[in-house]
């Protein structure tokens, strides 16, 4: 269960992806911990989003750039897992899937020091 705390981050998270991915946003689904009934103080909000395209680099700079201000690891505010998957690539169902971008607080120093992965850097889960 998402406390009411957290719903405006997670709209946050939500408003973020479709200001960058616009009508090729196809959806963001919450999961994880927050829908199985194991949320706990630290844990994370994990968001799959499903787009119609890959994104170019300008978009990873810019799901970067506003997911450094969305997640964290300070009171009030939960680390945001963001996974980014095209429907081709995993419609039909492939294992291991290909991802098209994932966020996590683990990655952000990497991130900060390097950008985001292109598309030509990112061929294998996770990306």
């Amino acid at each position: 269960m998402v406390y009411a705390g957290r719903v405006d981050q997670l709209q946050r998270v939500v408003r973020l992806l479709h200001d960058v991915l616009g009508p090729g946003l196809i959806g963001a689904y919450l999961h994880g911990s927050s829908v199985l009934g194991g949320l706990r103080a630290a844990s994370d909000l994990d968001v799959l989003a499903v787009s119609r395209r890959s994104m170019d680099d300008r978009e990873r700079k810019a799901l970067l750039g506003g997911l450094s201000e969305v997640s964290g690891l300070t009171a009030g505010t939960r680390p945001v897992e963001l996974t980014v998957v095209v429907r081709s690539e995993v419609r039909p169902w492939r294992f291991p899937p290909t991802g098209d971008f994932l966020y996590g607080e683990w990655l952000r120093a990497g991130f900060h020091a390097h950008g985001p992965l292109s598309r030509n850097r990112c061929r294998t889960w996770p990306c």
